[in-house]
């Protein structure tokens, strides 16, 4: 085989990888999507202001959010505008947007008196808890296909790429 060949067939992988990839995400949102439901008609999951249930967006970016805190512990704005790759001020305002309806909470740092520290409520707490469960189950379907060994093959393999990725950003 010759390299050519050998790349134009890397390349037929790689493409069927992002494409199998896509395919189980949109499987995957899908399941969350329907337990966002059932969440959203718990009365304790609408929005404070309106008493109307939230969007599975807003849901989402409470995970998202509550994700970066559970890994950082507590991050300042900085911080967490750069775990969510985003601008200083769109971090901004989604956190003054869970604030307001008591997803998270900010907090004065014990050692730098200017500096704030993002936290989340326990009402914040709960939906992350809810979406690592489902995710958590979700996971374990999709993997029962695999018997141990490949399962543990499997896991040292995406950790490896995800530090491979995280250390190419940082």
């Amino acid at each position: 085989m010759t390299d050519e060949s050998k790349q134009e067939k890397y390349a037929e992988q790689i493409s069927e990888i992002v494409h199998n990839f896509v395919q189980l995400w949109i499987k995957f949102e899908s399941m969350l999507h329907e337990k966002l439901l059932e969440l959203q008609n718990q009365p304790d999951t609408s929005d404070s202001n309106s008493g109307e249930s939230l969007p599975n967006a807003v849901i989402e970016l409470v995970y998202r959010i509550s994700s970066c805190i559970h890994l950082m512990g507590n991050p300042t704005m900085g911080e967490l505008s750069s775990a969510l790759c985003l601008p200083f001020s769109t971090a901004t305002r989604m956190v003054d947007y869970l604030v307001a309806r008591g997803y998270l909470q900010r907090l004065s740092d014990t050692t730098v008196r200017r500096t704030v520290r993002v936290a989340l409520t326990d009402k914040g707490d709960d939906i992350h808890q809810f979406i690592e469960h489902c995710s958590a189950e979700r996971v374990q379907q999709m993997l029962s296909c695999l018997a141990d060994d490949e399962r543990t093959t499997l896991f040292a393999l995406i950790n490896k790429i995800a530090l491979s990725v995280k250390e190419s950003v940082n």
